[in-house]
């Protein structure tokens, strides 16, 4: 998948996944996210491996969903 396909499939996910995805991005665990949003930490890996599937990414890659979410929020910034 291109730069462009992946910017607009991040803009295409849901606000909890984004929110997730912008956590993920900023260094957060899962675990600290679970407790942060009070959820199971299976919830957060749930949601992370829909987002990596959704973007073609490795399920694997916790740095490849940072990137791709900053490329587009500096992509949605202007």
């Amino acid at each position: 998948m291109n730069n462009i396909k992946h910017i607009k499939a991040v803009g295409s996910l849901s606000k909890i996944k984004l929110e997730i995805l912008g956590l993920v991005a900023q260094g957060y665990t899962n675990n600290e996210i679970a407790f942060a949003r009070d959820v199971d930490p299976n919830t957060i890996n749930y949601h992370l491996r829909a987002t990596a599937d959704k973007l073609c990414i490795s399920r694997a890659s916790r740095v490849h969903l940072a990137v791709e979410y900053t490329k587009w929020r500096l992509a949605n910034d202007k």
